[in-house]
């Protein structure tokens, strides 16, 4: 008997959930750094859509490989690189 989910029942959520929350570090920054998304021309609902945005077109190109940090100094870190 097959699943009602079909691929989606062998997804892990959390590693999933933690591969787009490096993607979403790393859009954040250029959203929030860049000269001309970064500036105050754009609102800050907008910065932050686009940042989502760009975080989900990336996450494709995120190797399976990449394991996410598993505490906040993990976290911290990946941020700070």
């Amino acid at each position: 008997m097959t699943s009602a989910l079909g691929p989606l029942a062998n997804l892990d959520l959390a590693a999933e959930g933690g591969r787009f929350g490096l993607a979403l570090l790393r859009a954040g920054g250029l959203t929030a750094f860049c000269p001309i998304i970064g500036s105050e021309i754009l609102p800050a609902h907008v910065r932050a859509a686009l940042a989502l945005v760009l975080a989900v077109a990336m996450l494709p190109a995120l190797g399976a490989d990449v394991v996410p940090p598993v505490d906040i100094i993990g976290w911290v870190l990946a941020g700070a690189r």
